[in-house]
């Protein structure tokens, strides 16, 4: 099977910044195919580089969504084309510079989204 492709379908904000009112962005994507995870990270060239951002365990809540302490929870999914949120705070990021956000998903089959 195909690793997971990731459409981001809205960015609240691309500026993020330590005043109030301007420090989270909310980010809205979706799948190609069911997710058994996901992690978003600031920077780096795959899932387990960059600035951790978002995470399976970061979920908000709805029927089709059970959030979880691990990476890989048996009882998490995130089925194809149902959309998922996750805010980035201005303090989780370590520097004031621009960051390339990207969002990694991993499939039943232990598959994870390319860096592209």
């Amino acid at each position: 099977m195909a690793s997971p492709q990731i459409n981001i379908i809205n960015v609240s904000s691309y500026k993020i910044s330590d005043e109030d009112g301007y420090d989270t962005c909310i980010v809205t994507f979706k799948a190609d195919q069911l997710l058994k995870g996901y992690r978003a990270c600031a920077g780096g060239i795959n899932y387990l580089s960059g600035l951790l951002v978002g995470k399976s365990d970061d979920l908000f809540p709805s029927e089709n969504l059970y959030p979880s302490e691990d990476l890989y929870p048996q009882d998490y999914t995130l089925p194809a084309g149902v959309e998922q949120i996750f805010v980035i705070y201005f303090y989780e990021l370590q520097e004031d510079r621009e960051y390339r956000i990207n969002i990694y998903g991993v499939n039943e089959q232990g598959e994870w989204t390319p860096y592209e």
